[in-house]
């Protein structure tokens, strides 16, 4: 039992020394994202976000405008570019929104998974 506690608690420092010393590689098509949620978020939550990220370059992303911390996007998948829908980014919150409300259902999804 305490073999396996060290070992654990040995895991633990090392991942914790990584995130607070060292910085995850930039991998996917929008650098200024993934740079963003690699200096805000842990590493576990940046993999999840650079998940999502990934997904993102698959989509025809349009930059539509800015109304003070917010940022306005146009976004349509490249295999069903007739869809477009409307993605805001709230800097100040760190938070994206959709008209389609997909962030917002994944969040209770994922919720009802714990």
């Amino acid at each position: 039992m305490e073999s396996s506690l060290r070992h654990y608690r040995h895991n633990e420092r090392v991942q914790e020394f990584k995130s607070k010393y060292t910085e995850p590689m930039l991998i996917t098509a929008l650098p200024k994202l993934e740079s963003f949620s690699r200096n805000i978020f842990t590493r576990i939550i940046h993999r999840e976000v650079r998940k999502e990220i990934e997904g993102a370059c698959a989509m025809n992303v349009e930059y539509v405008r800015q109304v003070e911390e917010k940022l306005f996007f146009k976004c349509n998948s490249f295999g069903d570019p007739d869809v477009e829908h409307v993605v805001e980014f709230d800097r100040g919150e760190g938070m994206f929104r959709c008209e389609c409300m997909w962030f917002e259902h994944r969040e209770v999804d994922e919720e009802r998974q714990e």
